[in-house]
């Protein structure tokens, strides 16, 4: 008979979890053993190029998540948002992606310069199925090409070239799982404090997180503002 593990006691559970030597996958001949292996039609979906429907959904994108990584492997995901098809599609294996103002960590920006491959997935509000585009990207600051990538009167930054080497559409099983674009599934919103989250690293009084999360919110408005 199956016993649900729940309710989970979090720091009992997982203390327990940590302490019990876990068995891992070590080999891909193991892996194949436990997942199989993928359909003939299945390896069949991936392109060397984007398809004139890769490029069309590109073209109703209105957000990507770019991975990249360091010149040793330590990858990052950064989300990358503007209008339906703000990524221009040059060519079939040809993208741009717009820089434009934000919190200039530059973790991606930084892995591009040292280590050129990517990963993007592109989503389409009610829209199932992703589209997954591998590449080697570069940046530039091609002024007529910052111009082609304006938005609301604003140039880009920069641009993230990137040279497609291989596209395919990822099937709908995660966003049915997760009933991601039912909205009567989506609860409440979870509120996110980054005053809180930097006073964690930095010693701050009530007043100054207080003072920190105004100007926050505020930069979110005056940005905003000043690219519409």
């Amino acid at each position: 008979m199956h016993r649900s593990v729940w309710p989970f006691t979090y720091k009992k559970d997982s203390l327990r979890l940590e302490n019990r030597i876990m068995e891992t996958i070590r080999d891909v001949a193991t892996l194949r053993q436990l997942l199989g292996e993928p359909k003939e039609t299945t390896r069949c979906k991936i392109h060397r190029q984007l398809t004139e429907q890769a490029q069309n959904f590109i073209h109703h994108s209105p957000l990507v998540m770019l991975s990249t990584a360091t010149a040793v492997g330590v990858s990052t995901v950064s989300p990358k948002g503007d209008y339906p098809g703000f990524v221009q599609v040059r060519n079939e294996r040809t993208l741009y992606i717009p820089e434009r103002q934000g919190n200039k960590l530059l973790f991606t920006l930084h892995n591009i310069l040292e280590n050129p491959y990517i990963g993007l997935l592109f989503l389409v509000p009610r829209t199932r199925e992703t589209l997954r585009v591998h590449g080697q990207a570069c940046l530039t600051t091609d002024p007529g090409l910052c111009r082609e990538l304006s938005a609301h009167n604003q140039p880009a930054l920069l641009a993230i070239k990137v040279d497609v080497t291989e596209s395919y559409f990822h099937c709908g099983k995660a966003l049915i799982r997760s009933d991601l674009w039912n909205p009567e599934s989506w609860g409440e919103g979870v509120p996110i404090s980054f005053a809180t989250e930097i006073a964690a690293n930095k010693s701050m009084s009530q007043d100054s997180i207080g003072e920190l999360e105004n100007a926050i919110a505020s930069s979110y408005q005056n940005t905003l503002r000043s690219e519409r």
